[in-house]
């Protein structure tokens, strides 16, 4: 796979591409990459527990060639089953060549990238997580046709000047379980 195919592929799931879409991204991320044969990951950086096995994508460089990546997928529902119940969670270990400071502009830059792509802001919240500064934006996109809300959840946890862990889940709005689901899967995290 090209560099820039890849990139196009990371960005796209980045930005809860619409369902159907996401179905096709998620035939391709299987074919490309390894999939473990458990819900758990368990990384010299990170563990957690996935609603569904996790597929490893290979490291990444952003487009503007300031950071590389390590994402992790898990997809509730095979591929080609339309389930409203679906749930998309992704975890990505990003690593920045340059140094950012750890404070709150550093927050609202990724607090912006979380309502990038057409996203409209429901909620946000700072905190600490384990003594690193965090944020978690909820926010929502419909699709064009105005039918089916997508909400996406996303955790942006600056680690250290060089690293910054995102959790992120996608889910339809109509999904009972997805804050319990989106509860488990950020409880189960461990940063080594």
């Amino acid at each position: 796979m090209t560099k820039s195919r890849k990139s196009l592929l990371l960005s796209e799931l980045m930005l809860l591409v619409p369902l159907s879409l996401m179905l096709v991204l998620t035939l391709v991320v299987t074919s490309v990459t390894h999939a473990q044969s458990t819900n758990t990951l368990d990384t010299d950086k990170i563990s957690a527990t996935f609603v569904a096995p996790v597929v490893a994508l290979p490291p990444d460089r952003n487009t503007t060639n300031t950071s590389s990546q390590l994402m992790y997928v898990a997809n509730s529902k095979p591929a080609g089953e339309n389930d409203p119940n679906r749930v998309l969670q992704i975890i990505s270990v990003r690593t920045i060549d340059k140094p950012i400071d750890l404070n709150q502009a550093s927050l609202d830059f990724y607090a912006t990238q979380a309502v990038n792509g057409g996203m409209t802001l429901i909620s946000r919240r700072d905190g600490n997580y384990n003594g690193h500064l965090s944020t978690y934006v909820k926010s929502y996109t419909t699709s064009p046709d105005g039918k089916i809300q997508l909400i996406r959840r996303c955790f942006y946890i600056l680690v250290s000047p060089t690293e910054v862990i995102i959790i992120m889940q996608s889910n339809i709005s109509t999904n009972e379980t997805a804050s319990d689901t989106w509860d488990k899967f950020t409880d189960s995290l461990v940063i080594k």
